[in-house]
């Protein structure tokens, strides 16, 4: 049996990078025990793979940005968990369920996307709960003030 070792042949580049984006690219790459090369060729592999730089770099700045909207999400839940219901954005009052009802649809992760709707459905029970429990005289003794007030 003949086996067969195909060298790839490697090509030496000059790049102009700022000194401070280098010299942090090279000790993250460092931490990580890789050569300073092998992200650039990796990401080089990848730009290849997908036939489009703005794609790769594209994709690059949504995982970013996920990371952002996630962080958001869990805070909106964690308020909610804790009975804070309404929150103030640019000058508009918002209802916690609301906006994530409205983010639902956005949410990539599936284990967030299901803690959210876990956490939605969770809440509309209580609160149904909360409303079939009540007395229902209370309804007719508010009803009742609401009219006297209107009179």
């Amino acid at each position: 049996m003949v086996t067969k070792v195909v060298a790839e042949l490697k090509t030496q580049i000059g790049v102009s990078i700022s000194a401070s984006t280098w010299n942090a690219y090279k000790s993250l790459c460092s931490r990580e025990k890789l050569r300073p090369a092998e992200g650039i060729e990796e990401f080089l592999k990848a730009v290849n793979n997908k036939g489009s730089i703005l794609t790769v770099m594209s994709q690059i700045q949504e995982r970013e940005n996920d990371e952002g909207f996630k962080a958001q999400i869990r805070v909106l839940m964690e308020w909610w968990r804790i009975g804070d219901y309404w929150y103030h954005d640019n000058g508009k009052d918002k209802t916690v369920e609301g906006t994530l009802l409205q983010k639902l649809r956005e949410i990539h992760d599936p284990q967030l996307r299901a803690e959210v709707e876990a956490l939605l459905v969770k809440k509309r029970k209580e609160n149904q709960k909360k409303h079939t429990n009540a007395d229902p005289d209370s309804y007719r003794k508010a009803a009742d003030a609401l009219k006297s007030l209107v009179e």
